[in-house]
Formats: structure tokens, C-alpha cells, sequence
């Protein structure tokens, strides 16, 4: 049966392929085993032989990525016996093959690439390594192990083989030495070579291995065989792209002559392998030139920076690329790559590269030979400008291209097909870099009237005359003049020729051969560019086209019946494709009053399509009616619902359509178009749509490149019908936290792009669910509170993304954009979840972006974190304790991240929270800032203060005032430390100053009962009293300074009678015991001084808070209503004291201790003649 595989008698081939089929389902492990078992026996035929590794290989290898991981997960659960006996027939049959390239060698390459991921199959490399060198080794042993080795290293990671890189390198230089016999083994090994480059790394950097490797390809490119020499070569060219910064060494001894040779060399190969190693040069030193850029721009130096080898070989390298434009063949094939077409593309990248200094080397060619008498030196001449267009500057080109103008448009009449072809192409490069140059009025007329005629060349000449008019109805549009408000152009430069361009368009896209050179496709193209970018007085004429593509559409769509073989139906479908396409464009032109009068042949049409094309394979003419409904809906809005019911079956067609994913991907697309245009007109739909679309994420048949779009459009749902989401909240939530951790390979560039997009998609779904949920301000939601739980997951996964250096710029856009969203909706409590350095520092980017929504979206939601601070520290600054409570007290992040000691404010005014809170008399949140979270009070403002000072200053809330004083004397810092009731600002004042000017009488009495300074003096040489008597309170100045007076005296003998050695004695704190000493002495002087017993004296002190003060105030006013207060009965004393109440200022006086004291000396800062009168009341008193 596998000789039948190589039968030309179709029968046969057929019977074969039915019986390996069905072998390989019934029982693949043995199907396996016994394929192995024909491919290691050399009796069985050559063909045999390769038909069973040709089979071996196809169940573990496949282009599709997905399958090929399914494959391998299939072959690693065979049991390892069978695994293992059928490895061990394939590496026997290794070198024992007839036929080249070896069966064997495939077979071993995709097991290994299966099964060393997995730390399986640990001897193969030193097996194959030693099959390699070993001088035993037959030749066709050694070729096949290289071939092994090289498609080993061809289709596996690199990491993976980056330990045994030393073996791997051993035996492919073995193979490529100068005296291996067989040019078949040096090819095995420069081939292997080639794919093993990139885990070679730790060896190029190496100086010695380096040279050594250097050295080896370098002689093979000097290879009698050329397929050695061209494997050498490609080895260079792979050389420069990734170790480009190693080769300066080797740049002028060796790489210059070898690649300088190999493009002069007549065969072809060879000349392609040299002028690919400049390309590559060139793109090289252009990326480091973008790199080079962007540092300067963020002031930091280049990783790497450009040796200038294109600037420096430009000499040499451009006579050498014109000449070879000269060597073309005027029927060459457009799909064949040959020297020719290789040495335009250097061209250009030479110019990108070399810039202003590509001008000297290229253009005398130009001029010498753009009119010479062969064809072929008038061809490259013309190509040789148009690869100079892009890369120097502008303006030193335009002049050049004005010069040129007359020349191109003359030689668009070339008698050389090729030469017109070429021309073509040159003038729409000049329509697209140098636009200015053809719109002016001195060629547009003529260039026009030669690019019209040019439609009605040769298919291939044609072609680029459209590409032409892409190129000038975009250039055309953007030199118009536009109004101010941004609206279309009133009219352009092509506006007289529009009907004749377009005419000519239409009647090309008709032509019987508009198959070839994709001409049909290039004048459809050029069609819609022409509708796209034309102005308001052209209008007329995109009505017109819009009618005769519908009518296409139409007739095209009839002979669905009439078509009978494949070669039709391909050319069908092409057709209604391109109509589709020209369809949307000039949609997108029709105004709002005019396509609903088109809506319903458009509908019935795309209908119609869906209907013919459902259930066929090939699903080109599905997506593109999708796509064409997406742009349908896109200009009818919300009058689209009409059609929804109809549209709904095939919809739900092309979502569940997985095995053609585009057409997936493209219902995916007009479901999120859907939900935009009709807003809560969808919510009946929304259900089964939402059904599918879950089912798709779970679906792994369908292709991932469709699930982010899935993701963005569970936003679009959500910002259509608002708080209706609700239902579907929890399970998407579900759906977008998995999605938002998803982690994939970052060696693996494609997986890099796809995780980028996956994010694209949360972080739309998520800034659509808040949105949705929030409302309008015509209509704001409570619902979006539902999320709340979810958000320090969401800002997580911002935070995730913006640490990730390989982030894309669309993820900063929209991570700035659900931020500033996050921000509005849920306010002050987002603020300690986006206060962090790795989001500002992500904003930072987005304020840097060269992109404009990325600029704008991360300022705004910069803005939004600062307002967010601003709020907070508002309401502390405004008084507001009621609000800063709440947003305290619920926002435990806030709690936690809030530093009661920082500043906050100008430099001037700088305050901490608890100065805040103090000068507000927030009681409870002060209490919370000094005990809770070890905020100090002893800090200084900006104007010097501590919290006291702010504390006792202000009109009002006398109460509140004292109990916040009395928070802050009860203070305790970590080591004892006590607030400096004596404090000054930088005015001179202490907070018996402030108390006493603002008339905040409990505050004096208590700061006095702490033994405050009265005598502290601010600088303009006033005392607390002067402030009081200055700002109008004059009972709490009397006050003032009857304690001035007394605790003066009182001073003066406690100085008195305190020994020396007291005096020196350090302090020690209080203990219980000297607490408890206290409190009885307080209890017995209260006793004896109200001649009351010492419970009624406990009762008093504690029914006033201890104060004795405070006590004996009350008692001179009222002692029978002090006893009732404390719950004790009025004693004799006191209803005796009712009677005779003495003057309350000698009381006070006499409360200070002072009782048959005599006069002091006049205190500072008093006036002397207040005095007399105080020393007769104690006279008196006496």
C-alpha cells in the first residue's frame, strides 16, 4: 500500500490513501510502529521507504500551529515503550536511505521537536552530534544527521537547545571544514547551520568561537558548488540581521569583497544572496537610526548604535545595483524573484538608509540614461528615480520631480511596455511622497490625460495607473481647502476630470482582461479611493457610481444559477467581493438623507449573498456582505432596527460559523457595530447573541485571533443597554478576570501581538461595563456600585500591563482611558488604587506618545487622579468633617496609604493631616490620625505651627476646640515625648495667644490649667492678655491676668522652697503610685477648701472632669446645682456659700493659690495701672 502512494494510476493512489486512513484511525500508536518498521529496513523499496516517513511525519507535524501542538500532545501520549521503539527505527534508519533529502532525518527532526520541549529524549543530540563526527560515519550517515540537526534547529525554540549549542556547533563546523570530501555533507551542514543561528548567541559573543565561525562560512562562500555557496551566504545575510553589532570586525577584510563579488556574479542565486546582505544592512541601520531617535528624545543614550556600513559602501554598491536593473527581460514573470526586482528593493532601502546623500551616487544615472536609445537603460533609469524618492529630503527632491515631470509623462507613450509599467508605478510614488509636485497646475492637466489613456493600456501598465490614482485622489483631497469646522472640501483640483476618471474606472473594472496583473481588483481599488476622497461638488457622481455598483451587484447576483464550474463560481464570488467592497465606500459617502432611500436594495442584495453563500465552503462572499452590513449600519444608526429581524438568522450564521474564522471575526465585528448604532433598540437581541459569543470563548475550535474582538464587544453590549447588563454581569466578569491573567511565551513575538490584543479587549470590555452601568448625566445609575468589588481586580490588571515593557501603545490609550473612568464613577475611593508608581509612570508614557489619543487619554485621566486628591485633601482643608469622615472611614485604602505626617499644600502653608484636622476641630478624626495611625502633633507648619496652635485658633466651636486641645495634650509620643504647650510659630505666638485672641475661653482656662506660659511674649512684645484685651474680650483678659499675677508669686515660692538638689533632679515620669498620691492630695485640698467630705469631694471632681478649676467656677455660681449635678446631696456648706457668695474674681484668685499673698512686682507686658485695683480686692479679701 505505501508503494501505491507513488502509483500514477489514480485508482490505486486512491485505494492507498483510503487504506492508511483507515489504518491511522483504528489505531495510530501501531500504524506508527509498523511505519517505522518499513522506513528502518533497507530491503523494503526506496518509494516504500518514503512513503512511510512522508506518513510518520504528517502525524506530528502541521502548518496550523494549533493542530501542530495537538499532534505532538497525541504523539507524547503514546506509552513510552512504543514512543521509545519507534524512535529507536527511525535514528537506525538514519544514512541508510537511496534517496535525497532523507525520510529519516524528517522523522527524527519532528520527534525531537515533539519531545525535548519536555525534557525527553536527553541522549538525541550527542547521538546525532557523534553520528556527525565520527570518522566511521558513511557520508550518507553524516549528511542525514546534519539534515536531522538542521531541521531540529529549524522548527524548534531556540532556549530549548541553548545547553547543548557547544555539540551542535561542533559537529555542523565539522561538516562545513574546507577538507570535508562530500560537497552533499557540506551543503547538510551550511543548511544546518543556517537554522541554528539563532541559539548561537552565547558564541557570537565569544571573540575566539566567534572568529572561528566567522571564518568557516566566509570560506564556504568560496565554494566551487553553488548551492554550498549560497547556503554560506544566506548565512551571512542571517549573520548581519542578528549580530549586526559584531561585525565590524569582519566588514572590511571580508564581508565587503565576498557580498561586492556575489552581486556581480551571473547566476542568479548567488547575485540575489549578495544584494539580500545590503538590503538587510540597510534595514538594520534604519531601525537603529528610529532607535537612535527615540533615545535622544527620552535623553538616554542607544542600546546600539550604526556603523554606517550602507553610507560607507554607497559608492560602490549603487553603480552595481543600476546596472543590475538594466539586465531585465521583457516578459519576465511577476512572481519570480530574481536580481532584477532584488536590486530595486535595495534601492530603496538605500535611499530610506543613506537619505540626502543616495542624490550624488543615483541620479546621473538617471539623467544619462532616461533617454537612452535601450529600452532597458531607460527602465532602470526611471526605476532608479522612483527608488529615490523615499528617504532624502522633500525638499531638495521636489525641484528634481517638477524637472522630471514633462520626461515621465512623455514616456508614458514608451513604445516599451516596460518601461510604461514602470513609469506608471514612479508617478504614483511621486503622487504618494512628493504630492505637491503633480497637483500643481502646470502638469495636472497633461499627467491626467496620460493616466486616463494609460487605463486602456496592457493589463500590467494599467495596474499601476490605478495604483496612480489612489495615490493622487488622496493627495488631491488633502491639498483642497477645508473648512474651518472640518467638514468635506467644497472642491478640488480634480473636480472638472472626476466624471471622466470615473467613467474611464468603471469601463477598466469591465475590461475581458481584467483578470490579469489583478487589473480588475487595482481599478475597483482605485474606484473607492476616488469616491473616499472626493469633495461636496463631486456628489452627484457618487450617487451615480453608488447606483450602477448596486446594479452590479444585482445582476451579478441573478447568474447564481448559471454557474457550473469551480473556475466560475472562484470568479463569482472574486466579483461579488469587490462590488461589496466599492459597495461600502460609497455608502460611507451617501448623507444621511439619501441612504435610507437605498437601505432596502442594499439589504435586499446583502440578504440575498448571505442566503446563496450559506453552507458552501469558501466564506470570502459572507465576511464581505458582513462587513458590507457593518458599513450599512454604520451610516443608517438606529434606523437599522428595521432590518434586525431579518438579519438575525445570518448573523447568528457567521457567529457560529468556526471553521472560516474571518467570517467569524467579521460578525463579531458588525455585532459591536450593532449594539453602537441601535443603542437599547438591541437589548431584544441581545440574549442569543450573548449566548454565542460565550460560547465562542469557550469554543477552542475557534480561532483565537476572534476571542479579543469578543471581549471589546461585551463593551459594546454593556454601553447599549446600560444597567440591562446586570443579568450577564457576573458570568462576563468571570469570563474577563480569567482572560485578564492569560500569560503566553514572550520569546514568541506572535504571541506577544495576541496577548496585546486579548488585553485590548478586556480593558474595552471593562471601560464599557462602567460606563454602561454609570449611565449619563440625563440618566445616572446607581448599578455601576456592583462593580465595586471587581475594581482592585481590574486596577491590578491595569497595573499588570503597565509594568509589562512589551505593552503596546493601544494598551496605554485604553488603560488611561478606563482609569479616568474608574475615576469618575467611583471617585476618592479609586484614589489609593491609582496613586502608585507604576501607573504614573504608564500615564507618563501616554503623555509622551507620539499618537494623539493616547496623548489626550492619558492627560485626561491624569487630570482625573488630581482632581481625586484634590478632593480629599479639600474637604480637610475646608472644614468639611462630615465628608471627610465618610471618605475615610470607607475608603479603607485611602486609610491605609494616608501619612497623617506628610505636608500638603503651598510651601508656605504646608500642613499635615492632623494640623488639618486640628485647625477644623475634627475631634473624631483627630483622635483617629493621634492614636490610630501615629500622627504627630509636634510637627511645624509652614508658618511654624504645631497642631495646637491650629487647634486654638478660630471663631467658634469653643467646646470642640477644648476637647481637641485636650486630645493633644493627652499625647504620647513613642519615646514619652509630650506637646510643647510653649510652643512658638514663626510670629512669636504660642497657642495660649491664639486661644486667647480668637475668645475661646475653655481653651485659656485649659491650656492654664496645664501650666502654660503667661508671660511668653510674641514678636510685637505682646502676651496672651494684651491679645485678649486688644481683641475685645476683656473678662477673659481680667482673667489672664489674674493668673499672671498670682502664678507669679506662686513661682517666686515655690523657688523659694525648693532645695538646689530638687532642682537638678532629672525627671523620672509618674508611676501608679505617684498618680494615686495625687489624686488624694487634689481630694483632700477640694474637701478642705469647700469644707465638704471627701466622697462629696470625689463626686464634684469627677462630675467635672477632675478640673478643680472648673469646679470651683461652678461651685461661686451655683454649689447646691454642683452637688445636685454630681448626684450627692447639697451639704451645709454649700447652701451656707449661697448665701454669702463671695466676689467670683477673688474666688478665682484664690483658686490660683495666692490667698494672703502680697503684691508682686508689676508682671511684663501688662499695664501697671490695672494692678492697684486687684491688690485692694485682696486686701479686702483678707
Amino acid at each position: 500500500m505505501l508503494g501505491g502512494m507513488a502509483s500514477p494510476d489514480k485508482n490505486e493512489l486512491e485505494a492507498a490513501q483510503n487504506y492508511l486512513e483507515q489504518a491511522a484511525r483504528t489505531n495510530l500508536a501501531d500504524f506508527l510502529r509498523s511505519l517505522s518498521e518499513v522506513l528502518q529496513s533497507p530491503s523494503n523499496s526506496a518509494v516504500a521507504r518514503m512513503a512511510a516517513g512522508l506518513q510518520i511525519k504528517n502525524s506530528l507535524a502541521s502548518k496550523d500551529n494549533d493542530l501542530r501542538t495537538q499532534y505532538q500532545q497525541r504523539w507524547l501520549s503514546f506509552p513510552q515503550e512504543t514512543r521509545m521503539y519507534i524512535k529507536n527505527n527511525i535514528l537506525s534508519a538514519l544514512g541508510t536511505e537511496t534517496i535525497r533529502p532523507s525520510s529519516a532525518a524528517q522523522c527524527v527532526a519532528y520527534v525531537a521537536v515533539a519531545e525535548l520541549p519536555q525534557m525527553q529524549w536527553p541522549d538525541l543530540i550527542q547521538v546525532l552530534t557523534s553520528n556527525a563526527t565520527n570518522p566511521a560515519s558513511t557520508e550518507m550517515l553524516r549528511e542525514a544527521t546534519l539534515e536531522a540537526i538542521g531541521y531540529i534547529c529549524q522548527d524548534i525554540e531556540p532556549e530549548v537547545l541553548c545547553g547543548q549549542s557547544n555539540d551542535i556547533l561542533t559537529a555542523i563546523v565539522h561538516g562545513m571544514r574546507k577538507d570535508e570530501p562530500s560537497e552533499h555533507v557540506k551543503l547538510a551542514a551550511t543548511t544546518a547551520l543556517l537554522n541554528s543561528l539563532e541559539f548561537t548567541r552565547a558564541n557570537f559573543e565569544k571573540d575566539s568561537e566567534r572568529h572561528f565561525i566567522m571564518q568557516v562560512v566566509c570560506e564556504a562562500t568560496q565554494s566551487g558548488n553553488t548551492q554550498v555557496r549560497v547556503a554560506a551566504l544566506q548565512c551571512l545575510v542571517k549573520i548581519m540581521s542578528l549580530y549586526y553589532q559584531y561585525m565590524e570586525h569582519y566588514m572590511g577584510p571580508a564581508l565587503f569583497a565576498i557580498t561586492m563579488e556575489a552581486m556581480k556574479s551571473d547566476i542568479d542565486e548567488v547575485a540575489l544572496q549578495g544584494i539580500e546582505f545590503w538590503s538587510n544592512v540597510c534595514e538594520e541601520e534604519v531601525d537603529l537610526s528610529i532607535e537612535a531617535s527615540e533615545a535622544s528624545e527620552q535623553g538616554r543614550p542607544p542600546a546600539r548604535t550604526s556603523r554606517f556600513y550602507a553610507k560607507g559602501a554607497l559608492q560602490y554598491l549603487v553603480p552595481i545595483l543600476v546596472q543590475t536593473l538594466t539586465k531585465q527581460e521583457e516578459h519576465d514573470d511577476e512572481d519570480d524573484w530574481n536580481p532584477c526586482k532584488a536590486a530595486g528593493v535595495c534601492l530603496m532601502l538605500m535611499a530610506s538608509c543613506c537619505e540626502d546623500d543616495m542624490i550624488a551616487h543615483s541620479l546621473p544615472f538617471v539623467r544619462e540614461n532616461i533617454k537612452h536609445p535601450d529600452w532597458r537603460y531607460r527602465d532602470a533609469a526611471v526605476m532608479t528615480f522612483g527608488c529615490l524618492l523615499e528617504g532624502p529630503d522633500p525638499a531638495i527632491l521636489k525641484p528634481l520631480v517638477e524637472q522630471a515631470m514633462p520626461t515621465l509623462i512623455e514616456l508614458m507613450c514608451d513604445p516599451s511596455v516596460v518601461v510604461r509599467d514602470t513609469v506608471a508605478w514612479t508617478i504614483g510614488r511621486v503622487c504618494e511622497i512628493i504630492p505637491e509636485a503633480v497637483v500643481s497646475e502646470n502638469y495636472l492637466g497633461p499627467l491626467l490625460q496620460a493616466l486616463v489613456k494609460g487605463l486602456g493600456a496592457e493589463p500590467r501598465v494599467a495596474a499601476n495607473v490605478c495604483w496612480a490614482f489612489n495615490s493622487l485622489a488622496e493627495a488631491a483631497f488633502e491639498a483642497a481647502d477645508t473648512p474651518g469646522d472640518g467638514s468635506e472640501p467644497e472642491t478640488y483640483c480634480l473636480s472638472e476630470y472626476f466624471e471622466v476618471i470615473v467613467s474611464k474606472l468603471l469601463e477598466t473594472t469591465e475590461r475581458a482582461d481584467g483578470g490579469q496583473a489583478n487589473l480588475r481588483s487595482a481599478a475597483y481599488e482605485a474606484l473607492m479611493e476616488l469616491v473616499k476622497n472626493s469633495p461636496r461638488d463631486c456628489y452627484v457622481w457618487v450617487q451615480r457610481t453608488t447606483m450602477i455598483i448596486l446594479e452590479r451587484l444585482q445582476h451579478v447576483l441573478a447568474l447564481e444559477g448559471h454557474i457550473q464550474s469551480s473556475s466560475d463560481r472562484a470568479q463569482y464570488n472574486d466579483l461579488q467581493s469587490l462590488l461589496c467592497a466599492t459597495l461600502q465606500s460609497v455608502l460611507r459617502k451617501m448623507t444621511l438623507e439619501d441612504a435610507p432611500k437605498i437601505s432596502d436594495a442594499v439589504v435586499a442584495a446583502l440578504l440575498q449573498m448571505f442566503s446563496s453563500s450559506s453552507g458552501r465552503a469558501g466564506g470570502g462572499v459572507q465576511e464581505d456582505a458582513l462587513m458590507a452590513a457593518s458599513t450599512l449600519v454604520e451610516v443608517l444608526g438606529d434606523k437599522f432596527v428595521k432590518y434586525m429581524e431579518a438579519f438575525r438568522p445570518f448573523l447568528a450564521i457567521g457567529l457560529k460559523n468556526h471553521a472560516e474564522y474571518q467570517v467569524c471575526s467579521a460578525a463579531v465585528g458588525l455585532t459591536g457595530d450593532i449594539c453602537r448604532a441601535l443603542g437599547a433598540h438591541v437589548l431584544p437581541f441581545c440574549d442569543d447573541v450573548m449566548t454565542m459569543l460565550l460560547e465562542n470563548l469557550g469554543n477552542n475550535n475557534v480561532h483565537r485571533s476572534v476571542k479579543p474582538q469578543i471581549l471589546s464587544v461585551f463593551g459594546d453590549i454593556a454601553l447599549a443597554i446600560g444597567p440591562e447588563f446586570k443579568k450577564f454581569l457576573d458570568i462576563v466578569l468571570q469570563t474577563l478576570a480569567q482572560a485578564s491573567v492569560a500569560y503566553v511565551d514572550k520569546h514568541d513575538y506572535e504571541m506577544i501581538e495576541y496577548l496585546n490584543e486579548l488585553r485590548e479587549g478586556c480593558l474595552e470590555a471593562y471601560t464599557g461595563i462602567v460606563q454602561g452601568l454609570k449611565g449619563d448625566q440625563n440618566s445616572p445609575s446607581a448599578d455601576v456600585q456592583l462593580l465595586l468589588p471587581h475594581v482592585p481586580h481590574i486596577v491590578n490588571f491595569i497595573s499588570s500591563i503597565a509594568i509589562d515593557s512589551d505593552r503596546s501603545d493601544t494598551n496605554i490609550a485604553s488603560c488611561a482611558g478606563l482609569i479616568g473612568d474608574l475615576c469618575t464613577a467611583f471617585g476618592i475611593q479609586m484614589l489609593p488604587l491609582v496613586d502608585t508608581e507604576a501607573i504614573s509612570e504608564l500615564l507618563s508614557q501616554g503623555r509622551r506618545s507620539k499618537t494623539t489619543k493616547t496623548k489626550t487619554l492619558a492627560s485626561w485621566a491624569t487630570k482625573e487622579i488630581k482632581k481625586l486628591k484634590g478632593s480629599a485633601s479639600w474637604h480637610l482643608e475646608n472644614g468639611d468633617e462630615h465628608s471627610a469622615l465618610q471618605i475615610f472611614e470607607s475608603c479603607s485604602e485611602l486609610r491605609k496609604s494616608l501619612d497623617p505626617n506628610c505636608f500638603y499644600g503651598e510651601s508656605v502653608n504646608q500642613c499635615t493631616p492632623v494640623h488639618l484636622a486640628a485647625k477644623h476641630a475634627m475631634k473624631p478624626l483627630l483622635r483617629i490620625l493621634l492614636r490610630e495611625m501615629q500622627g504627630d502633633p509636634t510637627i511645624l507648619s509652614g508658618r511654624g505651627e504645631t497642631a495646637l496652635h491650629c487647634a486654638s485658633r478660630g471663631g467658634g466651636q469653643s467646646e470642640r476646640r477644648a476637647a481637641c486641645l485636650l486630645l493633644l495634650i493627652q499625647w504620647r509620643g513613642y519615646e514619652g515625648e509630650l506637646v510643647d504647650l510653649d510652643a512658638q510659630d514663626h510670629d512669636g505666638n504660642t497657642a495660649l495667644h491664639y486661644a486667647a485672641s480668637s475668645g475661646l475661653k475653655k481653651c485659656v482656662e485649659l491650656l492654664v490649667s496645664h501650666d502654660v506660659s503667661l508671660f511668653t511674649e510674641n514678636n510685637a512684645g505682646q502676651t496672651a492678655c494684651d491679645m485678649a484685651d486688644r481683641a475685645g474680650f476683656r473678662s477673659l483678659a481680667d482673667y489672664l491676668e489674674s493668673k499672671m499675677v498670682f502664678s507669679s508669686y506662686a513661682t517666686i515660692k515655690s523657688q523659694e522652697n525648693t532645695p538646689a538638689l530638687e532642682l537638678n533632679k532629672g525627671y523620672t515620669g509618674l508611676g501608679p503610685q505617684d498618680l494615686q498620691e495625687a489624686k488624694d492630695l487634689l481630694l483632700v485640698e477640694t474637701s478642705d477648701m469647700l469644707h465638704v467630705p471627701l466622697f462629696t469631694a470625689e463626686a464634684l471632681l469627677r462630675c467635672h472632669d477632675w478640673s478643680q478649676v472648673v469646679l470651683l467656677e461652678a461651685w461661686v455660681k451655683d454649689p447646691v446645682g454642683c452637688c445636685l449635678a454630681a448626684g450627692v446631696q447639697p451639704t451645709t456648706s454649700a447652701v451656707h456659700a449661697c448665701d454669702s457668695t463671695p466676689d467670683p474674681t477673688v474666688l478665682e484668685e484664690y483658686q490660683s493659690g495666692s490667698l494672703n499673698s502680697s503684691a508682686p512686682s508689676t508682671p511684663q507686658g501688662r499695664s501697671p495701672a490695672r494692678l492697684p485695683v486687684r491688690n485692694a480686692v485682696l486686701e479686702s479679701f483678707a
